[in-house]
């Protein structure tokens, strides 16, 4: 799945260019209609990112409108969606966040990419890139900068794949000081249907590390 999602997206990105784990949360809802304005991006200029946002987090003054463009959430937000970011506008999100990926790393030879080529909308808040594997599953950690998530601060980006395989994984590492139940509710569970049926797809919260991870 992650290695088809990957190519038709780098098509369709081609083609707008040559025209210019511990416990899931939620339940997908239906109603994406709070608008939090134009999403700010050198990659796809049209996002019109209309996350929900809960109740909660409004009486908290975290309401959509406020978060700055530079928020990791238009460029990780598609997690929201059942980790599939398949749905509107999430697969606006999506899509920005596979071609930034592609010109952080190099997933043919499986290594960075030099830091002149790395997105220059998001290449201030990187600090290095870091390449570990386990086996056959590696993982690209991206330290970042004074990074949010929906206003929380943002320790990393983690992108890892399984070589030879479709199976992936993306994971937002929280600071100790970010209140991370801010965000929570944020992240919704959805029926996708996969090679054994439906099933359950929806990131998991592992409060002890402070992350939220897609299993892909």
């Amino acid at each position: 799945m992650y290695q088809n999602k990957f190519l038709l997206l780098s098509t369709s990105l081609i083609a707008l260019a040559n025209l210019s784990g511990c416990t899931e949360v939620g339940t997908l809802t239906k109603d994406f209609s709070t608008s939090i304005g134009q999403g700010v991006s050198t990659i796809v200029k049209d996002i019109n990112a209309s996350i929900n946002t809960p109740t909660s987090l409004k009486s908290q003054n975290q309401n959509a409108a406020s978060i700055p463009p530079t928020d990791m959430v238009f460029l990780m937000g598609w997690m929201e969606d059942g980790c599939q970011g398949s749905i509107a506008p999430y697969n606006k999100i999506s899509d920005r966040y596979y071609a930034f990926k592609d010109t952080v790393i190099d997933m043919d030879n499986s290594r960075a990419k030099p830091y002149s080529q790395w997105s220059p909308e998001y290449r201030d808040q990187i600090q290095n890139v870091i390449k570990s594997t386990d086996g056959s599953y590696v993982t690209f950690s991206l330290p970042l900068k004074n990074a949010y998530y929906r206003k929380q601060p943002l320790k990393a980006i983690e992108i890892g794949y399984r070589e030879e395989t479709e199976g992936a994984h993306a994971k937002l590492v929280f600071t100790q000081s970010a209140n991370v139940t801010a965000v929570v509710s944020n992240f919704k569970t959805r029926k996708v249907e996969g090679m054994g049926g439906m099933y359950n797809s929806g990131a998991t919260y592992n409060a002890e590390e402070k992350s939220l991870n897609c299993e892909l």
